[in-house]
């Protein structure tokens, strides 16, 4: 997360289809916030459901999470100066799926595309850049400004 700029520091990374990975989550920021991936075309669904949520009774349940097909794995809030550890095995279908904080109204903000490709190296020789699920146009830069 950058510090009170409500945005993750990256805005797309790639991985293999089918392979694990762990996504390393560091909140500098005063305000909780967590990561959720979730499938192609999730972002406003994901946002939306997680944000109109109330704070679970139950410790157990990840806050803001919402239960719904589109969510492939996610980490609970992370308060500021902590890290969290998502592991997780990558899709094997390739395709552009995005990454979120569902804390209320901060999915309009921070969100971005985890690319996942078929092969890694064949996408190195010949790299692509995901497109923005909100304004549906490249990304201009992988780390936000």
């Amino acid at each position: 997360a950058k510090p009170e700029q409500v945005a993750f520091d990256l805005r797309w990374f790639v991985v293999e289809a089918g392979k694990p990975l762990q996504i390393a989550f560091f909140n500098p920021d005063a305000m909780p916030h967590n990561v959720v991936v979730g499938a192609p075309g999730s972002l406003e669904l994901i946002g939306t459901t997680g944000g109109a949520m109330s704070m679970p009774s139950d410790p157990a349940v990840k806050p803001f999470v919402p239960d719904v097909p589109q969510v492939l794995a996610a980490t609970t809030l992370v308060t500021q100066g902590n890290t969290a550890r998502l592991g997780l095995i990558a899709p094997t279908a390739p395709g552009e799926y995005v990454f979120v904080c569902t804390f209320p109204g901060h999915w309009v903000r921070m969100y971005g595309v985890m690319l996942v490709v078929p092969d890694l190296d064949a996408w190195e020789r010949a790299p692509s850049v995901p497109t923005d699920p909100m304004t549906k146009q490249p990304f201009a830069s992988q780390r936000s400004e």
